[in-house]
């Protein structure tokens, strides 16, 4: 469905789809088709993708303080996880997301060594590059104060940062403007895209807060077809009761604004438990079975390729496990953040990481969803999560190899 509608807006920015799609993924898809099979365009194009963000981790990484070697392999390893491969395949935006998630993360630490008109030059490229993310994937809208908060705190000099900052914000402002005034025209619309609304809705019914959203046309709607009872009874863990409550809703209607409102004056608190509560969740989500891979890869290499990923993301068949990942990714940015060489770096990365799994905790409305929200910003948590680390035991045989000598 989702691709369907990125091709209806790829043929025209007036499809009723534009509402809910940007138009950023589209115009890449309008250029595909400029040849003869565009969907093996669209699928080799985001193959360069993967290089270019393997890239700009190589360059991250000796930002840190890496040799070529480990900068290299840890980029390859940061851009080869089988979630990344896997939905390079896939007709849909969420590569794109992360290779210029990575390049604005570049951006912004290129930042720190610039100073006047440089860095202006350099703080337009990264606000804009930033809203282009937006007009990838609307999760993003709040993103940039996420990294500029970061970026300032971890900056002995703030004062100096903070026309970077403003200017980075503002445009990203006018980039995320200039595409609603384009929905307010056309369809009347106000807001980068009604996906958020929708999932918020759903994910407030599946939350048992139904009827904090009475006297709204989705509460009516509910009420009308013989479901407000079930809704009012319903638990989290009944996903098939959920589902067919879900599917029983129209699109329109689960975007309905009056009843989010009325949802989050009345109840926002037990709306952010609840699905705060999953965060964990998104950390220990597996990338998918032995199926997938690389063409022609031996099949020993195949499920050696698969478990080393799975054993880092979790340990054991029992849920939730042990969670490697998680305890690595603390560690690493901790590491990072006392390290002054690598603080900005790390704030950086970790705010952008903080920020997806708090909007898609908040905004996910099942967990099934994670596995491929998270192709968006796994990248980056993997170079976090390496990264500092690495240049810390580099340091180490560095110093004992030095005393070895002496």
């Amino acid at each position: 469905m989702d691709t369907a509608e990125y091709v209806a807006v790829a043929h025209s920015l007036h499809d009723g789809a534009a509402r809910d799609r940007p138009p950023v993924y589209p115009l890449y898809l309008r250029l595909c088709m400029l040849t003869g099979d565009w969907q093996r365009t669209a699928v080799a194009g985001q193959k360069v993708f993967i290089a270019m963000l393997a890239a700009t981790l190589v360059s991250l990484f000796q930002r840190m303080g890496l040799t070529a070697g480990w900068s290299i392999t840890g980029a390859l390893l940061c851009s080869l996880s089988p979630l990344t491969v896997k939905y390079s395949d896939w007709i849909l935006p969420e590569l794109g997301v992360v290779v210029c998630l990575a390049l604005l993360w570049k951006l912004v630490v290129d930042l720190t060594h610039k100073s006047g008109a440089q860095q202006f030059r350099l703080a337009v490229a990264a606000g804009l590059l930033s809203g282009v993310v937006v007009l990838l994937k609307p999760v993003w809208v709040g993103g940039i104060v996420f990294v500029g908060a970061a970026w300032l705190l971890a900056e002995k000099e703030r004062r100096r940062m903070i026309p970077a900052v403003a200017t980075m914000t503002v445009c990203h402002v006018v980039v995320c403007s200039a595409w609603v005034a384009f929905l307010s025209v056309n369809f009347g619309q106000h807001s980068v895209s009604r996906i958020g609304t929708m999932n918020f809705n759903v994910s407030a019914i599946r939350a048992g807060l139904v009827d904090s959203g009475r006297g709204t046309n989705l509460y009516d709607h509910l009420a009308a077809n013989g479901l407000l009872e079930e809704a009012r009874q319903l638990k989290w863990d009944d996903f098939e009761g959920f589902s067919r409550i879900k599917d029983a809703i129209p699109v329109d209607l689960r975007a309905d604004t009056r009843f989010a409102r009325q949802v989050a004056r009345e109840r926002l608190w037990d709306y952010i438990r609840v699905n705060l509560a999953r965060v964990p969740t998104f950390f220990v989500t597996r990338g998918g079975g032995p199926d997938g891979g690389f063409p022609g890869m031996p099949s020993w290499l195949r499920r050696l390729y698969f478990r080393f990923y799975d054993n880092l993301v979790r340990v054991g068949s029992r849920k939730p496990g042990f969670p490697v990942f998680l305890v690595l990714l603390l560690i690493s940015t901790s590491v990072g953040l006392r390290n002054e060489q690598l603080r900005s770096q790390t704030a950086v990365g970790a705010s952008m990481i903080a920020y997806f799994v708090l909007v898609l905790s908040l905004m996910t409305y099942q967990d099934q969803n994670f596995m491929r929200m998270r192709v968006e910003i796994e990248a980056v948590m993997l170079a976090v999560a390496g990264g500092p680390l690495a240049h810390a035991a580099l340091c180490f045989w560095r110093r004992r190899a030095d005393r070895v000598d002496t």
